[in-house]
């Protein structure tokens, strides 16, 4: 794949466009555009590598609390997710931590932020 489609397709990625609806205006088909958003969610920043996500989620025995701001993430998890009409289980952790990084850096340009480690370490 060129830069210049990989950039294009990137660029698609941070607008928050699925895999299917970012294949056609890149020129690609849906597979190839699917493979690269795989790639890209399965990317973690650095230092991320075999931490435990926490996301403010209490559990204590067989119950789960949260705190009040964490009410927003989860509203906007699931209005978001709901755009893929489902997700594979085992592709479910790496949505939510997708969707961690967008709603905890919505104030800055998610193209920018994404290109920068893949300059240091490309997929």
């Amino acid at each position: 794949m060129s830069e210049a489609r990989f950039r294009h397709l990137l660029r698609l990625f941070a607008m928050d466009l699925t895999a299917t609806d970012a294949a056609q205006p890149c020129g690609l088909s849906v597979r190839p555009a699917n493979a690269l958003h795989q790639r890209i969610r399965g990317k973690r920043g650095c230092g991320a590598g075999g931490k435990t996500i926490v996301l403010g989620l209490l559990k204590r025995g067989e119950c789960v609390y949260t705190r009040q701001r964490h009410r927003v993430f989860w509203s906007h998890a699931k209005h978001r997710l709901a755009q893929f009409h489902g997700v594979r289980r085992d592709k479910f952790a790496l949505h939510l931590k997708e969707t961690e990084l967008r709603f905890n850096h919505c104030h800055l340009d998610l193209y920018k932020t994404l290109l920068e480690p893949l300059r240091d370490e490309p997929l």
